[in-house]
């Protein structure tokens, strides 16, 4: 298993696995352009919205248009396809206007296409328990646009890709759970290109009641300051919705087609099972540890510290009790007492569950291209943190430099589903 590892490293840093494109709808708004811009400021993104006749704060896609047929399908998948799309134009993998191919496409069948999703396709199941419940003939195209594999097939078919393909779901680490499912197709030469993305949509009767009811939604008279991670009054999550895409290749094939890599895919590791029941989270965050040490022996922080030290940490933090003090937990357990600066970006794109390790992924990339550390949202400096976490650096005020290092990437959810990411400047 060690000369597996070893070996597996080494494959990374010779032809390492890249990023070249990017996309994002989220409640920041439509792009990546948006989503980084509110994310570098500070800015919080929750607001009161109505939801199924009942007043929420959360932070949610506002004044979608859709994109082409996928129109009629669920929320879930139009957020998809408009990220997708974002990334691959991105990425320079569109033909050109006369048709003809761009030097070093690959070939639809080396073009792969993973979606990670929390609730899948809930607005459709929604649609088809209303047919049912009025005495109305089920329409026949929710046969389809019910199945969780909606939002992959979507993307690949509008992709036109032929590749490895397929839909995920690992709670809230879904999205994360798609880029490891797709770096690692590329590792095994089964992909020359894969997409790989996440997406949640929670305007829906099912979702944000049951949140409610679980105690897992925060309350503040205040929306944009419902979600307060690792502060001392903090109560809950901000639910929030959209889509996150990211095109990995490996490095030599982006640049046999002449592609720019925006940033690398380092390392990952997923756990499942720390012995908690159903919220899959215990106090001490050990199977989270076990992840996070895992990613960052892929990167090389264990063998070669000095050039893979973590300058950022883009903490999952949801703002509820458990979450943040066992994700302080494992990583005091990981780096003692020299915890790397870190910082909850879910103040300013809520908790789009499924999409949300695909829209902080993204972050982290800008984070390390623009040499800037995402500052804590609505977190001031006469806020006190939680004395009870330990001393945390969290950046309070945008401009502060990220300086040198890799970003650390944690997502958790339900059942024990945890993940970590390492991301590096390319």
């Amino acid at each position: 298993m060690e000369r597996m590892a070893w070996s597996l490293m080494q494959e990374l840093r010779d032809d390492p696995i890249v990023v070249t494109g990017r996309g994002a709808v989220s409640g920041c708004g439509h792009g990546t352009g948006p989503l980084l811009e509110a994310v570098r400021i500070g800015q919080p993104g929750g607001r009161w919205v109505e939801v199924a006749g009942h007043r929420y704060a959360a932070c949610l896609v506002e004044a979608f248009p859709g994109i082409g047929k996928g129109k009629r399908l669920d929320p879930s998948v139009q957020f998809a396809l408009a990220a997708a799309d974002e990334a691959i134009r991105e990425a320079g993998l569109v033909p050109l206007q006369d048709g003809s191919s761009r030097s070093g496409l690959p070939a639809p069948e080396q073009t792969g296409v993973v979606v990670g999703t929390s609730r899948g396709c809930q607005a459709q199941w929604e649609t088809a328990q209303k047919d049912l419940s009025g005495n109305r003939r089920p329409r026949p195209t929710l046969t389809a646009t019910t199945t969780l594999a909606a939002l992959s097939g979507a993307v690949a078919q509008q992709a036109g890709a032929r590749g490895p393909g397929m839909t995920v779901s690992a709670t809230c680490a879904s999205g994360a759970a798609a880029i490891c499912y797709a770096a690692e197709q590329l590792i095994l030469g089964h992909a020359k290109v894969m997409l790989a993305g996440g997406a949640d949509g929670v305007q829906n009767g099912l979702v944000f009641p049951g949140m409610a009811a679980a105690g897992l939604l925060g309350s503040h008279p205040d929306p944009a300051r419902v979600c307060r991670p690792f502060e001392a009054g903090r109560n809950g999550l901000l639910l929030g919705e959209g889509a996150g895409f990211l095109v990995l290749e490996r490095a030599s094939h982006a640049a046999s087609r002449g592609a720019l890599p925006l940033g690398r895919l380092a390392g990952w590791a997923l756990s499942v099972h720390d012995s908690a029941g159903k919220t899959g989270l215990s106090e001490d965050g050990g199977a989270l540890a076990g992840a996070i040490r895992c990613a960052l022996r892929m990167a090389g922080w264990e063998h070669d510290p000095d050039s893979g030290q973590i300058g950022y940490i883009n903490a999952h933090g949801t703002g509820t009790s458990l979450n943040d003090r066992a994700e302080t937990a494992a990583l005091r357990t990981v780096f003692g007492q020299d915890i790397p600066p870190l910082s909850s970006t879910k103040p300013v794109t809520g908790h789009a569950l499924g999409a949300t390790p695909l829209l902080e992924a993204i972050i982290a990339l800008a984070a390390l291209a623009g040499n800037w550390l995402p500052p804590q949202a609505g977190l001031t400096c006469d806020t006190p943190l939680d004395p009870t976490l330990g001393p945390l650096d969290v950046p309070r005020e945008p401009g502060r430099p990220l300086g040198s290092g890799m970003v650390l990437s944690n997502s958790l959810g339900f059942w024990g589903y945890h993940a970590a990411l390492v991301l590096a400047r390319a």
